[in-house]
């Protein structure tokens, strides 16, 4: 299996094929109601990984599901996933990767009353490319990434499939802010840029509407918001990280990201404030005092506005591989900001056990709260690249 070209260069260094086939099932997903959270999780005993639900009135969790490779009992090799909710919210969609060529969907009901539909899609190249971002999701349609593949239309009703024409520079379907299109994104491979539009659901044809700079920082993705045409990125420039903003060609916004006194890495995801006016990601600062570096979430404004640093663990920064470990969302209403860390304390072991937890941050309070819900960790911790 071949790493997309955006994330290969986080991934430099290590065993990046075994790593992103553990890192699938990192990712949050807010239910449309926004009253519960699906969140990657281990089994307590097996330490298989596995999918939770958090119920935000609540405050219980309850585990959706686990899989595992069997194997000896103190060895179970987990099962690359992802877990969405469906825009219905009453349904929840799992898919695993089963060796290199099999994708397996399972669509859980959730509140109603119809059995569990499980579709499989042999002669899935390179299967687990496919859960690599969030899905894109329209009504019962999902849409599918693929290696050297255009998106596969796949419908969780029928099982009917379309697309999925072999492509030397494939378009990548990623979920639109506005959650009524599907954004396309096409590495440019050459010249370090991205372009950017969106995929037409019906015939799967990809209009651009422009292009990145040439200056796309390793290991990260554009946001696109289709509702006013910017696409928003970090650039580099030498050493140097910045916010860059550019609508209809043109560069409209450029600002720095720093903070004195440490060396500031982002997350690979970015995501788009409901008021369009400042972007959020993941942070990673160190500093040459500390030996523990501090995560978080980054709050970028789309203005001269102070950068807004919110941390919520601290752990050995390793560059290579920690923050593609956990995929952050953003609640449907734009209040609340998560990220899981299950998938994160597997791999770097200065991360304590009560730091293995779901995040929630609120957004609307000034002082910016946060609710940690632990994740029971496994009496043995398994690290998934050595």
């Amino acid at each position: 299996m071949k790493i997309n070209p955006w994330l290969q260069s986080s991934l430099a260094g290590v065993a990046a094929v075994s790593l992103l086939i553990y890192v699938l099932a990192c990712a949050t997903s807010f239910s449309p109601d926004d009253r519960q959270v699906l969140y990657p999780s281990l089994d307590s005993q097996t330490g298989a990984t596995g999918v939770a639900v958090y119920d935000r009135k609540s405050g219980r969790s309850e585990m959706l599901f686990t899989a595992a490779m069997a194997d000896v009992a103190t060895n179970q090799q987990p099962v690359p996933m992802r877990a969405e909710w469906l825009p219905d919210g009453k349904h929840v969609l799992i898919a695993e990767a089963v060796g290199d060529d099999l994708l397996e969907l399972l669509v859980l009901p959730r509140g109603v009353q119809e059995p569990v539909r499980h579709f499989a899609l042999p002669n899935a190249k390179d299967a687990a490319t496919s859960l690599e971002f969030p899905f894109a999701v329209i009504g019962s349609q999902l849409f599918l990434n693929g290696e050297k593949r255009d998106p596969l239309r796949v419908n969780l009703l029928t099982g009917e499939v379309a697309g999925g024409a072999e492509a030397t520079n494939e378009v990548f379907a990623l979920p639109s802010p506005d959650g009524k299109s599907i954004v396309g994104l096409r590495d440019l491979k050459e010249g370090g840029s991205a372009q950017f539009g969106i995929i037409d659901p019906t015939s799967l044809q990809f209009k651009s509407f422009g292009q990145t700079g040439t200056n796309l920082a390793d290991g990260t993705l554009p946001a696109f918001d289709p509702s006013d045409g910017r696409v928003l990125f970090i650039a580099t420039t030498g050493d140097h990280l910045q916010l860059q903003v550019v609508k209809d060609g043109q560069t409209e916004f450029t600002r720095p990201l720093t903070r004195d006194g440490t060396t500031l890495q982002t997350g690979p995801f970015l995501e788009l404030a409901h008021d369009g006016k400042s972007v959020l990601t993941t942070y990673c600062a160190t500093n040459a005092a500390s030996t523990n570096a501090e995560y978080g979430l980054l709050e970028i404004p789309c203005s001269d506005a102070p950068l807004r640093f919110t941390p919520l663990f601290h752990a050995k920064a390793d560059k290579d591989t920690d923050l593609i470990m956990a995929q952050p969302s953003l609640s449907h209403d734009g209040k609340t900001w998560a990220i899981g860390t299950a998938f994160l304390y597997l791999q770097n072991d200065s991360l304590t056990p009560e730091d293995c937890a779901l995040f929630l941050v609120d957004l609307s309070k000034s002082n910016r709260p946060v609710t940690k819900v632990p994740i029971p960790a496994p009496p043995q911790r398994k690290p998934l690249v050595k």
